[in-house]
């Protein structure tokens, strides 16, 4: 099963693609603590995109989402071409994104 819980702070404000199904791309980073030995927090930057998102989702995120700490549930896709170059986000499940309390 592929099923993931992301919570974190979206780095900047989301951009929308699309006119009919509209599309956000956003990133959100996340923090995993300490290795032992390390003064360092390891941080993670997390690619997300949500498919049809509501007009209130939308304007929220692409207008007010930078430092928004933000809590969803998605799966995980990648890919790769004959390039080699690959690639992995997140695909946000709607209805799933909700506003954690600071």
């Amino acid at each position: 099963m592929n099923i993931c819980v992301i919570g974190g702070r979206m780095i900047r404000n989301a951009t929308v693609k699309g006119t009919d199904r509209k599309i956000l791309r956003f990133c959100v980073e996340t923090r995993d603590g300490h290795e032992e030995g390390d003064n360092k927090e390891r941080v993670n930057q997390v690619p997300c995109v949500l498919f049809s998102p509501t007009p209130e989702l939308e304007q929220t995120l692409s207008s007010q989402g930078e430092g928004l700490h933000v809590e969803f549930q998605g799966r995980i896709a990648s890919w790769g071409d004959n390039n080699g170059k690959s690639g992995a986000e997140v695909v946000v499940f709607n209805r799933s994104l909700t506003f954690a309390k600071n």
